[in-house]
């Protein structure tokens, strides 16, 4: 039997270049739509990038000024505010705290707006976070250390309730000089690279016990694991997926259930070679009994574009929002999540039989 649950994801809210909402955004990845458009950035060939664009005009953000897009910092907080918003309508929230995940700190993208997200935030929602709110600059697998705060802020009972959110762009001028450099993008002389794209996604956090009866179905973290990989991607070493392994194992065993027991796996993987070799060895190391009927891997990456610290929780939302709907057979999924530093992550996700 699982043990018993860690925390409890219910609300969630979306922005990415598929839709503005968490039901548009999902009903576009189901459909097998992708909105790729051709960017202004340049590859070796001086042929236009193809990126996963969120346009600023839709975001009520003005196009250009002097022919110049202006304020990175101003889109993603915006995007911030707008996953927030719709996360937090209708919830009775009480006392809340405010955790982003957002890009690793040797990036310059967001660097310094990041912090700007919370006092707009609270003017969104019309109140003011607890003390114990922050941001982690880890890129995707920060969603395990934003998941042990929230359980921490959670089970002390600090707060009542905790909105997790997770924002990058990997459209920014470095990322892209960064990216082509090192062959990672998707471009002339790169057939497997990944699409530079961008999102915000935002969920709602509580305690287990806390939920009401005959609420909707949700989605409990029942297992939560964080480890370093030696063999990096910035290393230019092959992996080995020791350090995704070790992280797959211990979510697994916090949450009580064996590999075998996962029906399916939600990750971040790219068309990049290291990523998928990582995945394949990762499970390798840890399936120790066959998987059952039906079992598949979930990567949203090939309709969303390469979506960096956004994809932790916007892969919780997806799980929340397909158990929802009825689009779960099995109520066991994994998530695992990696970056090209050395930080790996998995969460154990079981669904509710409540609604």
């Amino acid at each position: 039997m699982p043990n018993e649950p860690i925390v409890a994801v219910s609300s969630l809210g979306v922005v990415s270049s598929l839709g503005l909402t968490a039901p548009t955004t999902f009903a576009a990845l189901r459909g097998g739509v992708d909105a790729y458009n051709q960017t202004y950035f340049l590859d070796h060939a001086h042929q236009r990038i193809s990126g996963a664009v969120i346009p600023r005009d839709v975001l009520g953000l003005p196009n250009e000024v002097d022919g110049a897009v202006q304020g990175g910092d101003e889109k993603l907080t915006e995007m911030v505010r707008s996953a927030v918003v719709e996360c937090a309508a209708g919830v009775s929230l009480g006392k809340t705290a405010l955790l982003i995940v957002g890009p690793e700190e040797d990036r310059t993208v967001f660097s310094r707006g990041i912090e700007g997200c919370f006092a707009v935030c609270e003017k969104a929602l019309g109140l003011q976070f607890h003390e114990g709110s922050r941001s982690f600059c880890s890129g995707s697998p920060g969603l395990a250390d934003a998941l042990v705060t929230a359980r921490d802020l959670l089970h002390s009972r600090q707060v009542k309730s905790v909105l997790l959110v997770g924002v990058d762009s990997l459209l920014s001028t470095g990322d892209m000089h960064e990216g082509l450099l090192d062959g990672r993008i998707l471009s002339w002389g790169t057939s497997d690279g990944y699409i530079p794209g961008e999102a915000a996604a935002c969920v709602l956090l509580t305690r287990p016990a806390d939920r009401p009866e005959n609420a909707p179905p949700c989605v409990f973290v029942s297992g939560i694991g964080a480890a370093t990989e030696s063999r990096t991607l910035h290393d230019r070493k092959r992996s080995t997926g020791v350090g995704l392994a070790a992280a797959m194992k211990q979510a697994l065993s916090q949450a009580g259930v064996g590999a075998h027991d996962v029906y399916l796996r939600y990750a971040d993987v790219t068309a990049e070679p290291y990523f998928f070799e990582e995945a394949s060895y990762a499970w390798s190391r840890v399936i120790r009994a066959p998987s059952p009927s039906g079992y598949k891997m979930i990567t949203p990456v090939t309709r969303l574009g390469y979506v960096g610290a956004a994809m932790g929780p916007l892969l919780l939302a997806l799980i929340v929002d397909e158990v929802r709907r009825g689009y779960r057979p099995h109520p066991i999924a994994l998530i695992h999540l990696s970056n090209a530093g050395a930080a790996r992550a998995a969460v154990l996700t079981i669904a509710s039989n409540q609604g």
